[in-house]
């Protein structure tokens, strides 16, 4: 993905003044790695989980939506 991301707290007050966008970006929590919430232009908001089945930076990356 090309567009800029930004690492910072979520919370409903950071998702809630998140700027809509002409594309879709995600925003990422700096206390919980791998939590994030992706701003669409519609104004949905989507939170996902990210995590490594297996273990390892080799292993394959799955998000829970």
């Amino acid at each position: 993905m090309s567009t800029p991301e930004t690492t910072i707290k979520i919370s409903k007050r950071t998702v809630d003044a998140a700027a809509l966008k002409d594309r879709p970006y995600r925003i990422w929590d700096s206390n919980l790695k791998g939590f994030n919430v992706r701003i669409h232009p519609s104004g949905t908001k989507t939170y996902y989980a990210q995590y490594r089945v297996g273990g390892g930076r080799k292993a394959q990356q799955r998000s829970y939506k």
